[in-house]
C-alpha cells in the first residue's frame, strides 16, 4: 500500500490506492477543502496545507504542513505506524 515516502517520511495516501486497502476509505470535499480517511472505525479529517489533523474527535499536530498531490495527500508514516494503521517496519 505504501508507494511513495517523501525524504520527511509522510506517506503519500492516494484515494485509488485506499480503496483497495484493508477497509480504507478515502473521499475529498472541496467545500471546505478536506480530505477524509475512514479506516476501520476511525475517521482522519485532513485540511490540506493545515498542520493539524482530526482523528475522531482528537486533534492531532503534525510536524508540519499536509502537503497534498493529486488524488490524495501526505501523512506522517510514524504517525499512521503508531496508531496501527499501517504496520511498523521491523
Amino acid at each position: 500500500m505504501v508507494t511513495k515516502v517523501d525524504k520527511d517520511q509522510n506517506v503519500y495516501v492516494d484515494m485509488n490506492e485506499l480503496s483497495r486497502h484493508r477497509g480504507w476509505n478515502f473521499s475529498i470535499s472541496l467545500e471546505p477543502a478536506r480530505a477524509d480517511v475512514r479506516i476501520g472505525n476511525d475517521h482522519i479529517r485532513i485540511y490540506p496545507g493545515a498542520d493539524r489533523i482530526h482523528i475522531n474527535d482528537e486533534l492531532v499536530t503534525l510536524p508540519g504542513t499536509v502537503p497534498t498531490q493529486g488524488y490524495g495527500v501526505y501523512l506522517p508514516l510514524r504517525l499512521l505506524q503508531e496508531r496501527g494503521y499501517l504496520p511498523s517496519e521491523g
